[in-house]
């Protein structure tokens, strides 16, 4: 083999081991958010606007005019967004998984075994594709495209009021846990984070993280496999911040009740964690800074 030839050879050796076979499993560039259905969008506008300071960035409307979903922005990957519907108290929708090639996604989960639907345009102007995980969880991989409404948005509809700007893991149930943790795990290139539960040998929680690109801060997926939980209680947003104090007086400012305290975490993780409820039930944490050794729970 002449000099040339050898050195190619090398350099392409050398990028496929430093970026080819673990891109070929990073599916997912970052967690994008959810789309929730919830009974009154005007209590829903006044707890995440009003009291969690996220801009309301953009909405969607039918033919008639009325509102269909609400998006509240996190940053410029992430959103959370609301629909109004018949529901006592909220139906979760899907599961938004951010891709940076969404052809080549669904190409690499059919080599897996799973069949995705068609990669249609939502309303947005984003592309996508959905599928179940398989606790029926909708999974719902999605690309900004150019026209988006999310990419004419990037910059935009970051306001100083927002109490977090990373939107750190949603909590799913997780019933059927080895084949939840094979989706997630080995299909979508996630890796483990840890595991644990509240009280010794008890396994309430897997979290796992996805691999993302240089810049994601670690979203992660935490499987909620506690069988007696009920499943709906189990679906939660986790919003991370990075002094959990600062975090707390400014909700005070917002209008929470200033008795709301944060608690330490389990010794799986022990962070500062403040857990409220949104007016449609769902479950929403705060994640803080790791917890003092000596405030820790033994």
């Amino acid at each position: 083999m002449k000099l040339n030839q050898t050195v190619t050879a090398i350099v392409a050796l050398a990028l496929s081991v430093a970026h080819g076979s673990a891109a070929e499993k990073v599916l997912i560039k970052r967690i994008a958010g959810a789309r929730i259905v919830v009974p009154d969008l005007e209590k829903t506008r006044q707890f995440y606007t009003g009291l969690l300071g996220l801009e309301e960035a953009f909405d969607l409307k039918d033919e008639k005019g009325a509102v269909t979903s609400i998006f509240f922005k996190v940053n410029d990957e992430q959103y959370v967004e609301f629909s109004p519907g018949a529901v006592e108290d909220f139906r979760w929708e899907h599961l938004a998984m951010l891709t940076t090639d969404l052809q080549a996604a669904a190409a690499d989960l059919r080599r897996q075994g799973i069949t995705p639907g068609a990669i249609a345009k939502a309303a947005d102007g984003t592309s996508y594709f959905s599928f179940k995980d398989p606790d029926g969880s909708p999974v719902r991989f999605i690309s900004y495209d150019k026209g988006s409404r999310q990419a004419g948005l990037r910059g935009k509809s970051l306001g100083a009021r927002r109490v977090s700007d990373h939107l750190q893991h949603v909590g799913l149930p997780a019933d059927h846990q080895d084949e939840d943790v094979d989706l997630y795990q080995n299909k979508f290139g996630m890796r483990e984070a840890f595991r644990g539960g509240m009280i010794e040998g008890e396994l309430r929680w897997i979290n796992l993280v996805a691999p993302g690109t240089p810049g994601n801060p670690g979203d992660m997926v935490e499987l909620m496999v506690l069988k007696s939980a009920p499943a709906q209680g189990r679906r939660h947003l986790a919003f991370e911040v990075p002094n959990m104090e600062r975090a707390r007086l400014l909700l005070v400012e917002h209008g929470l009740p200033d008795r709301m305290k944060a608690n330490a975490g389990p010794k799986q993780n022990p962070r500062w964690i403040l857990n409220l409820r949104d007016p449609s039930g769902l479950r929403v944490e705060f994640m803080g800074e790791t917890v003092p050794l000596d405030q820790r729970k033994q």
